[in-house]
């Protein structure tokens, strides 16, 4: 489920740091081409949406970190016009309709309450380029980044307060302003 974050961070090492020996690149292209993609090159149409998104993630960022732009393409055609639950044609408008995955494999009978009302880092991502980049006022997404903020109760935990699934644990470093 994470691979994609050792992508970026292999393509931010490539493109900025002259110190990551080539023989190491090379050895993670190798996993990346012979271990992950054979995993993900066919996503997972019958699983809930999440496993799925994540292989196309997975295999938008080999594609970035390889060079290898018919994998890229692979991923966003996949997204476009794919069969399974991560494919963009798949997303359920509301209201909500009892909902059952490709293949039947997972049946949804309402809209879960799990995580409702949590907010992720993510959202330091949109204030920053809605805010500190258009210098528009952005007052919701403000909102919910200092409700992210005033979750995290102490000093040193605010200093480390990415996560989540739908986060990158760089969040707060490459998008805060403070």
């Amino acid at each position: 489920m994470a691979g994609h974050q050792f992508c970026n961070a292999a393509e931010l090492l490539r493109q900025t740091w002259d110190g990551w020996p080539e023989a190491n690149q090379e050895r993670l292209r190798e996993m990346a081409r012979n271990v992950w993609y054979p995993i993900v090159k066919d996503f997972y149409p019958s699983a809930n949406g999440n496993w799925d998104a994540a292989m196309l993630q997975k295999m938008i960022a080999m594609g970035v970190f390889l060079d290898d732009r018919e994998m890229f393409d692979r991923a966003v055609n996949y997204y476009l016009h794919g069969e399974g639950n991560a494919a963009l044609g798949n997303y359920f408008d509301v209201p909500y309709e009892p909902y059952r995955s490709y293949e039947g494999r997972c049946v949804y009978k309402q809209i879960s309450d799990d995580s409702r009302g949590r907010l992720r880092t993510m959202y330091k991502k949109v204030f920053n380029h809605y805010h500190n980049r258009l210098d528009l006022p952005a007052e919701f997404t403000r909102q919910a980044v200092i409700t992210i903020r005033d979750r995290v109760t102490t000093r040193s935990a605010r200093r480390r307060s990415d996560g989540g699934s739908s986060s990158l644990p760089w969040d707060t470093l490459m998008f805060a302003k403070e």
